[in-house]
């Protein structure tokens, strides 16, 4: 029974923060509308020889060998003779990915420089996904891989090659299936990624009703770019690898508008131009100096494009990064109020080789916080180009234990109370009650007083707790503190800070960054053990690795602080 009331508490939360039109769509969708697929009489004329000049996109890792074999997410598959397209031992992202086609656009691990899938190759894949998929059935007509697979075959004829005509006639019954299925019941990336789609199909193919498709997705990108991109460049779902999946979207966009050279599409060219060139200004501010993005959120390497690729592409569209971020200090206009929803609230501070990514914002929009994390306040850190504290990153979508501790408050550099998570994150893509973050104060100082950034958040203040949760993390240029207190009630609260796996711990109270700089650390106000933990660096993957965990001592009322200084030897 009391499962059961847990289960249907978490869903009448959940639910209260959508919007009417996400459930509106949901019922219309699941029990009203299934369109069919009318069949083509004739093809449409692909419209590939009104358009201008296609400008290199992005080039994607090599996924499929022959054999044929498919690497996903670390994860290798032979299929033999014969591609099981509705495989699933490795999880729905996996299958996901194989009717994705982004192989299409990948280089030959063995000849970077040969290009993409030839002629052959391509079309007899396209063909076998065709004869086993049939319309609207399967994981392969879901709206999602849908969407990126319309985009991967024209992007492929765009480079050069050519689609057969029972190809063609595929291409055009899935944008046609697209536009009667947009999600609009989720919103958010997917949502865009289905207009990028239809908008590319609108283009691609001629006619009248290629030109609903485009007319109708330039309409709805418009009103999404307002949305979905925040003031200071973020993707306002505030996942640094999405918010590079999104950057490329918008690339692409620019890419094919450029190349229709319609005066329709001028003003929404521009718009996107300057969309994307503070997008790129946003993630160049909040990589790592290794060049990495940080781990808030959904976030893992190798998914998205990195940012040499994203900066190149960039260039040759003619679009230069906008920085909206300060180029020192943190200040409050740059970590703005979680009620204002202006600004992301991801907040860089520098000092001396210190850089840290400190998290005064929201966990994402409120109707979708599907790849949200219970991370308030949480932070990462690196020396140089060292990583020293990092969140613990993401692994896999598989809804189970794995999927909910990865979310965790325990897995980021953040304060636990009572062993429960600052965000009711929970049935792997959902979010019951949560944090809402206050910045508090922020400022700058010379090298000595350093940087400095102060917030709170109320994650558990709830019917029995009335707690609150305020940080202090300073940057000076010997190393930072962080300092919590914790206001109200709890029984036990542990503040956790996660090693980069190649940082080591040496006796009771050193640390060495890979580059070998020595730091020392002290703790007051609780004790602090050291802890096996892992890393989860990309999909399908982990690193072991070690955690400082400190527990707070109530008779220091819920205060504590750690200090790392670097050590001259």
């Amino acid at each position: 029974m009391r499962n059961l009331l847990r289960s249907c508490w978490l869903y009448a939360v959940t639910v209260r923060y959508l919007k009417p039109g996400q459930l509106l769509w949901r019922i219309w969708y699941r029990l009203i509308w299934w369109p069919t697929v009318h069949q083509l009489v004739k093809v449409p004329t692909p419209a590939r020889a009104q358009l201008g000049e296609w400008r290199p996109a992005i080039v994607k890792p090599q996924s499929c060998f022959p054999g044929p074999v498919f690497t996903f997410l670390n994860r290798e598959v032979d299929f033999g003779e014969t591609i099981d397209w509705q495989y699933d031992a490795n999880g729905r992202l996996w299958t996901y990915n194989l009717h994705y086609f982004d192989f299409l656009n990948a280089t030959s691990e063995s000849a970077p420089d040969a290009g993409t899938a030839s002629d052959e190759i391509g079309n007899r894949i396209i063909q076998h996904w065709i004869d086993n998929n049939p319309p609207t059935t399967g994981t392969g007509w879901e709206p999602y891989p849908v969407s990126l697979r319309v985009v991967n075959w024209i992007k492929w004829t765009l480079d050069g090659h050519s689609l057969s005509h029972a190809a063609l006639e595929s291409l055009f019954i899935q944008a046609r299936w697209l536009s009667a299925r947009l999600e609009h019941h989720i919103l958010a990336n997917h949502l865009f990624t289905n207009l990028k789609a239809l908008c590319f199909a609108g283009v691609y193919f001629d006619g009248p009703e290629a030109a609903q498709w485009q007319q109708r997705a330039l309409t709805l990108l418009q009103e999404q770019l307002d949305e979905q991109i925040l003031p200071d460049g973020a993707h306002f779902e505030l996942s640094p690898m999405y918010h590079d999946i999104m950057l490329e979207d918008l690339l692409d966009l620019i890419n094919l508008l450029s190349a229709q050279q319609s005066e329709i599409t001028t003003e929404m060219r521009d718009k996107l131009c300057d969309t994307a060139s503070r997008m790129l200004g946003w993630s160049l501010q909040t990589r790592h100096p290794d060049g990495q993005i940080a781990f808030f959120n959904d976030a893992a390497f190798s998914i998205a494009p990195d940012i040499e690729s994203l900066s190149t592409y960039a260039a040759r569209l003619s679009i230069a990064e906008i920085n909206t971020s300060p180029d020192s200090a943190a200040r409050p206009e740059y970590a703005n109020l979680t009620n204002n929803r202006s600004h992301s609230g991801l907040t860089i501070l520098r000092n001396g080789n210190g850089f840290a990514v400190f998290d005064a914002g929201p966990i994402g929009p409120d109707y979708q916080p599907g790849h949200a994390h219970a991370d308030s306040l949480s932070f990462e850190y690196s020396w140089g180009s060292d990583r020293i504290f990092v969140n613990s990153g993401t692994s896999t979508y598989t809804p189970g234990a794995l999927r909910e501790l990865q979310r965790s408050t325990r897995l980021h550099n953040t304060v636990e109370i009572d062993s429960t998570n600052s965000s009711d994150v929970w049935g792997g893509f959902r979010v019951a009650g949560r944090a809402r973050t206050r910045l508090l104060d922020a400022g700058s100082g010379n090298n000595e007083s350093g940087q400095f950034i102060l917030a709170s958040h109320n994650g558990y203040s709830g019917l029995t707790k009335n707690v609150i949760h305020t940080r202090k993390l300073q940057l000076d240029s010997n190393g930072l503190q962080v300092e919590d207190q914790l206001s109200g009630d709890w029984d036990t609260a542990i503040g956790r800070l996660y090693l980069h796996p190649s940082a080591i711990i040496e006796g009771d109270d050193r640390l060495i960054s890979c580059s070998g700089q020595v730091f020392v650390f002290t703790v007051t106000g609780g004790y602090l053990t050291v802890c096996e933990s892992n890393w989860y660096p990309e999909f399908g993957r982990q690193v072991a690795s070690h955690c400082l965990e400190f527990h707070f001592s109530p008779e220091h009322t819920g205060h504590y602080r750690f200090q790392l200084s670097t050590v001259n030897e």
